[in-house]
């Protein structure tokens, strides 16, 4: 019995039990669809900066808050940071993020009130490898009044044309316009901890706000952290100190019962959130491999009277075993490639439930694919 007559039989029995079929093949599809969901943002976010070969040298610069005890702000004065930056050779490099005033983005009649809006320095690059589709990021960064925009945010207001030499206006919070000349089309970074929809350079202007350092491969952040301590660089509040925190241990943060800083461009993820979502995912695999083993086994007679026919046709045991095994897969395969039309549907809805950056291309990434 070759391949195509199993599946002709498989066809077939399919069709004199369309409702058993329909049954199985949606609640697998609905199993498989969350299971594949919530096991992919487990995946994706215990992964951050899973591409950025430097990710372990990369750490924040915090302080005491002179607001409230116990609390860290990712806050450094310009130049207590340029003076870190100059005294301590375990520093290669520092990038100054902070965040820029926007309630709305207007380009061309499209207005759009929810967006992250950033400014970096030069050295971006050298912590977090954005790819440029067009334009100059470094002219993004080193020209004033300019702005890089990623991807997605691009689509929302260019649609499919380049918006390369496109005017946006921003204004702020206090209802102040400002324009901005599109000098650059970022790629979307997966599992990125910095996020941003429109990003522009440092104003020289600029006081402070969260930095970022990059240490020498093998240099102890601790043993960096007591130096200034010892050197008594400034801080915002006499007798307080810096900390240098890695930013795989900011992001793991544990949400409303936190009491460290969090801040809109830095990602961060609630920890019990995470292994909740991947138990969840274990739990409703187990669910719909028991529903659909019951669904089996209530027609467990019916298949039984199809393999005696079979054997008084002349098939073998070893034949109807693989019958029985392609109908089981051919069954699943059909269930995962609708699941994936459903993780399509819900993945909008998912990332703003759980505050992430999910992308249907990751569903067939090597980490999450196998």
């Amino acid at each position: 019995m070759n391949i195509f007559l199993n599946i002709k039989l498989i066809v077939r029995n399919w069709w004199r039990n369309k409702l058993f079929f329909l049954i199985s093949l949606f609640s697998l599809t609905a199993g498989l669809g969350c299971t594949n969901l919530l096991m992919t943002f487990f995946i994706h976010e215990y992964n951050v900066e899973k591409y950025n070969t430097d990710r372990n040298l990369i750490y924040l610069l915090r302080q005491n808050s002179p607001m409230e005890e116990g609390i860290k702000v990712a806050y450094s004065t310009s130049d207590a940071a340029t003076q870190i930056k100059e005294k301590y050779a375990e520093i290669t490099d520092i990038l100054h993020v902070n965040g820029m005033s926007g309630n709305l983005c207007k380009y061309n009649g499209t207005d759009i009130k929810q967006f992250l809006f950033i400014s970096a320095d030069s050295t971006l690059n050298q912590f977090f490898p954005y790819t440029t589709l067009e334009g100059s990021l470094e002219e993004v960064l080193t020209t004033p009044d300019k702005v890089a925009v990623n991807k997605r945010f691009a689509h929302r207001l260019f649609g499919n044309h380049s918006g390369i030499g496109e005017i946006l206006e921003i204004i702020n919070e206090e209802g102040q316009s400002k324009s901005y000349k599109v000098a650059a089309i970022l790629e979307d970074r997966p599992q990125s901890f910095l996020h941003f929809d429109l990003l522009t350079g440092l104003s020289d202007k600029s006081w402070g706000g969260p930095v970022l350092l990059k240490l020498q491969p093998g240099a102890s952040p601790l043993a960096l952290q007591e130096k200034i301590k010892k050197d008594k660089i400034p801080t915002l509040v006499p007798d307080s100190q810096y900390y240098i925190d890695p930013i795989k241990e900011l992001y793991f943060n544990t949400g409303k019962d936190s009491k460290q800083q969090q801040l809109a461009f830095f990602q961060h993820c609630d920890v019990l959130l995470l292994y909740i979502s991947l138990i969840s995912a274990l739990l409703v695999l187990i669910i719909a491999c028991f529903n659909y083993t019951n669904l089996t086994l209530s027609r467990i007679m019916q298949q039984l009277k199809m393999i005696h026919i079979e054997k008084l046709m002349g098939a073998k045991s070893k034949e109807i075993r693989s019958q029985l095994f392609l109908d089981a897969a051919l069954t699943v395969l059909f269930a995962f490639l609708l699941s994936l039309l459903l993780i399509n549907d819900m993945l909008p809805w998912f990332n703003d439930l759980l505050s992430t950056h999910l992308f249907f291309s990751f569903f067939f990434s090597w980490q999450v694919l196998p």
